[in-house]
């Protein structure tokens, strides 16, 4: 997997849902002893949870309408539960909205201080 594209996938990290299909951004495979597991995501949502990152639908054919990239904290699954998975390759998020969503996060602290670092040590620099 390769930072940046997009997954489709059922979840069982949703929060208020015991399983969900989900859109994800792949953000890399971390051996971060504070991570649950080894491939880590964020979530993408068709609603703003707080201080989540936009992306426009006219950019992206795989969405259904404007949605947001989840800023609250990463998700993390493990290459058994993603091998069981249906997973559906969807799109890619372009390179200059990787970049304004590293900068999002290097300015404010919505998640683990150590999830921003280890999602912005992977998203490419400005």
């Amino acid at each position: 997997m390769n930072l940046g594209r997009v997954l489709f996938f059922t979840s069982d990290q949703a929060v208020g849902h015991e399983q969900r299909p989900k859109y994800h951004l792949f953000i890399q495979r971390t051996d971060d002893h504070r991570a649950t597991a080894e491939y880590a995501f964020l979530f993408i949502s068709s609603r703003s949870y707080g201080n989540c990152y936009l992306i426009n639908k006219s950019d992206y054919d795989f969405l259904e309408h404007d949605s947001f990239i989840s800023c609250g904290g990463a998700v993390f699954y493990s290459r058994e539960y993603l091998s069981a998975s249906k997973l559906r390759f969807v799109g890619e998020i372009a390179k200059t909205h990787l970049i304004e969503l590293r900068n999002h996060l290097v300015d404010h602290d919505f998640m683990p201080a150590w999830q921003i670092k280890m999602v912005c040590n992977a998203l490419p620099a400005a």
